[in-house]
């Protein structure tokens, strides 16, 4: 029997998306997404003689995406509900704007591996250990995202059971908000202050764990997938 080292990709998803069109000062737009992306992670698979343990969701394949982005004028100034006034206070209380986007997303996939290879006797690829349990983890957390005692080094010249992205790093939330304020002193005159905030609330978004069962740090989360708060003020005159 031949058999070859072709392999293919793939896309399965859900999208459904809700808008509310700009109308008394606000719009908003939400779009979920649950989708399931699939590859071999390369040209070929890495074994060739049992392609199915590399035929898994690509390395960057979030499950479930969820986002609302919205734009809100407030309702301070002349024509609006609070702050009325018509003096020259209005510079301060008219004009001001609230947007933003904000994203929901479950973890990326990552792959179990042994560290050292002397097993196979090669250094030809990353080998990967036998798998014993499911490895998840119901306390999973930075010091131990998944359980490193269902999984083990294979024996004497032998590959790893364990197939490619089976278990899931950390989910992923920002807010990307700006606060802008809008002065016009004619009808073609105009200046815009802008402040505006990435991960807003400064969420801590961790990366995956080391995935090598044989080393003194398994499981462990040392990295972020996502900055901390930052943050820019920005000023537009337009003419």
């Amino acid at each position: 029997m031949n058999q070859s080292n072709q392999v293919s990709s793939g896309y399965q998803g859900l999208q459904v998306t809700g808008e509310k069109r700009y109308s008394k000062g606000y719009s908003f737009t939400t779009a979920l997404t649950w989708s399931r992306a699939y590859d071999f992670g390369g040209h070929n698979a890495m074994y060739p003689w049992n392609t199915n343990l590399d035929r898994s969701p690509q390395d960057s394949d979030r499950a479930l995406i969820f986002t609302v982005g919205h734009v809100w004028d407030l309702p301070l100034g002349p024509g609006k509900a609070f702050l009325k006034s018509n003096s020259a206070v209005r510079y301060l209380t008219a004009g001001w704007q609230f947007a933003g986007v904000t994203s929901f997303m479950s973890g990326t996939p990552f792959t179990p591996t042994v560290s050292n290879t002397a097993s196979l006797n090669s250094d030809c690829c990353t080998l990967r250990p036998d798998r014993l349990e499911v490895g998840t983890r119901s306390d999973a957390n930075r010091d131990g995202w998944f359980d490193k005692t269902a999984f083990a080094v294979p024996g004497l010249y032998q590959f790893g059971t364990s197939g490619r992205n089976i278990l899931r790093g950390p989910g992923f939330m920002t807010a990307d908000w700006a606060l802008s304020k809008s002065i016009f002193f004619t009808e073609t005159k105009k200046l815009e202050l802008r402040w505006e905030a990435f991960n807003a609330l400064n969420r801590t978004n961790l990366g995956n764990p080391n995935t090598g069962i044989d080393t003194s740090v398994v499981g462990l989360i040392r990295g972020l997938s996502n900055p901390m708060r930052r943050q820019q003020l920005g000023a537009h005159f337009t003419f």
